[in-house]
């Protein structure tokens, strides 16, 4: 498990792309239930929300994150690269999440504006990584990639708010 978590270090360094993935169905499981895991633990501490709110946005969020992934490589022609595409996406959302996890905490003991520039960094860098690993597995432009990452964000944080609410 370590060599695939370094895997999703270096894609998040976007040193690495997608194509090389793990697309074994026991990986992808793995990959979803400790992405699952990682964040429902940093929702919960660094939000406070009751869990079960917490884990119907997180669920709903990821739901439509693949459906949608799988939706554009439908659309492109290109379905066999669904199960790379998001183990690489749901990999790298674990290892980024983690990190926030981390950092939070940290800036939050500066200052209020150190939390807020925590956040903002790690969208920043989430979008990024979003955007070339859809950018790789989509044969878009890196700017096209982007766009559709964040299109894709926006729209599963909007159902995951509707559906906790």
């Amino acid at each position: 498990m370590a060599v695939v978590l370094q895997f999703f270090w270096h894609v998040c360094l976007l040193r690495l792309s997608p194509e090389i993935a793990p697309k074994h169905p026991l990986i992808a499981l793995m990959v979803l239930a400790a992405n699952l895991a990682v964040s429902i633990f940093a929702s919960a501490v660094v939000t406070g929300s009751p869990l079960l709110q917490l884990t119907t946005g997180i669920l709903v969020s990821t739901a439509t994150l693949a459906g949608l992934v799988r939706l554009a490589c439908l659309l492109r022609g290109l379905s066999a690269r669904f199960m790379q595409t998001i183990v690489t996406v749901l990999g790298c959302d674990l290892v980024l999440t983690a990190i926030l996890s981390l950092i939070v905490p940290i800036f939050g003991l500066l200052h209020e504006s150190g939390v807020i520039a925590a956040y903002l960094m790690f969208s920043i860098w989430s979008v990024t990584v979003f955007g070339f690993i859809l950018s790789k597995a989509l044969n878009l432009p890196m700017a096209l990639g982007v766009g559709f990452a964040l299109t894709i964000m926006l729209t599963s944080a909007g159902l995951a708010t509707l559906a906790s609410a």
